[in-house]
């Protein structure tokens, strides 16, 4: 149980120090470990040295020289694992203080985007809790990525997106619909101004979903005629 408590915080320490800095060395990761856990130089160098390349590797992160940084993928696939901990409202603002360098505009969105998870959550039932004192919270986050990739997320503007609760799987919308609008008169004018402009991305993103969509099933149909042109040619 201890190794497992003290694996996990070696694990929330690099969720910190990714959220906090825009790029971190292998050296400012094993500094933080020794200053927080108290672990030896060696063991946190090693650590640090190997997680970063196995993470850069699985596409979390970025490599640039000696430095690494969060990819927009990374973030997305953190933000939703750590969502699913008992650590989901610790880390909520430095997950959004983070996207918010890369994409201004979700500063404003803090409150909206909380409103937005939480009304979805009592739609659709609140996720199990990963009990942190009883699951290895990093092997845990390797397994989800290698059985579960994140939807594409090539940039920080479809980092936001992925953020945002799938309203898609939702089976009586109307009920998500009349909630939200109960939540929002409790707001003030700049929260419900910031849902506005909010959901107006929500909604171009799905947009542009359905147009790829569109697309994909354009191209199976004209496969679909011509492999029955040529099976009336044989």
């Amino acid at each position: 149980m201890k190794r497992i408590e003290s694996k996990n915080q070696r694990f929330l320490v690099l969720v910190e120090q990714l959220l906090a800095k825009d790029t971190i060395t292998a050296s400012e990761l094993a500094q933080a470990l020794v200053q927080k856990l108290k672990l030896t130089q060696n063991t946190s160098k090693a650590y640090s040295s190997q997680l970063l390349t196995d993470l850069a590797e699985k596409g979390v992160m970025e490599k640039r020289g000696r430095s690494y940084s969060l990819s927009p993928r990374g973030w997305a696939a953190l933000f939703n694992f750590i969502s699913r901990t008992p650590f989901a409202e610790k880390y909520y603002d430095l997950f959004i203080d983070r996207l918010s360098r890369s994409v201004p505009a979700a500063s404003a969105f803090k409150e909206p985007l909380r409103i937005l998870r939480r009304v979805y959550a009592r739609v659709v039932g609140e996720p199990e809790k990963l009990p942190p004192e009883e699951r290895d919270l990093l092997n845990l986050f390797r397994l989800i990525l290698r059985l579960s990739p994140p939807r594409e997320v090539a940039s920080w503007e479809d980092a936001l997106s992925a953020a945002m609760p799938d309203i898609g799987v939702l089976r009586d919308r109307n009920i998500f619909y009349s909630m939200l609008r109960d939540e929002l008169k409790q707001a003030d004018e700049l929260t419900r101004s910031a849902m506005k402009d909010l959901l107006g991305r929500l909604a171009d993103s799905l947009h542009a979903e359905a147009r790829g969509l569109e697309r994909e099933v354009d191209r199976r149909r004209s496969i679909a005629s011509e492999l029955a042109e040529l099976a009336k040619a044989l």
